[in-house]
């Protein structure tokens, strides 16, 4: 029975599959990741009776910045997932690189979030916040550990290291 040799880099011209499922999981957070706007958004009054009778008001100023910043967080963070799933569909070697990072990043958070919250100080607040706000928080942790996780997977299959793999040097011409 003849095996057949690994693929090379020629032969991988056409996105393998592993590589086209991360790029449209790449896709998929960059919209997900506009979630933290509304939700943002929506939660400012929360935060105003969380730091009622503590002497700390937030002032009209930093309500506007946090309103700035969460808009502004979900735009890069889209843009970023967008320009990721571009040049990774192109086949760069860098662009894998950075998001196999992002992968790692999720994951991490996703452990450090679940195990670094203080207990009594989490239920102190979470307490105060709407009563769809822990399910819509805990669901986007999920996610995006999952995107995270699936994102490591998919990009160091074997077909996806071929794709990614370094360019075949032309053979010297004979003079």
């Amino acid at each position: 029975m003849p095996i057949d040799p690994p693929p090379t880099r020629a032969s991988a011209a056409i996105r393998p599959r592993p590589v086209t499922a991360a790029v449209r999981v790449l896709y998929a957070l960059a919209g997900k990741s506009m979630i933290g706007v509304p939700v943002t958004l929506a939660t400012l009054a929360a935060r105003d009776e969380l730091t009622a009778g503590t002497g700390v008001a937030m002032p009209t100023r930093e309500a506007r910045l946090t309103v700035m910043m969460a808009v502004g967080t979900g735009l890069v963070t889209a843009a970023a997932f967008i320009l990721l799933g571009l040049l990774n569909s192109r086949g760069s070697r860098a662009a894998r690189a950075v998001t196999l990072v992002c992968a790692w990043l999720m994951i991490a958070s996703f452990v450090c979030t679940s195990i670094t919250f203080v207990p009594p100080l989490r239920e102190h607040v979470l307490s105060r916040w709407p009563d769809w706000y822990r399910p819509v928080t805990l669901t986007n942790l999920v996610i995006f550990f999952a995107a995270g996780l699936g994102l490591v997977i998919l990009m160091t299959r074997p077909a996806a290291k071929v794709f990614f793999g370094k360019p075949e040097a032309a053979a010297p011409a004979d003079a």
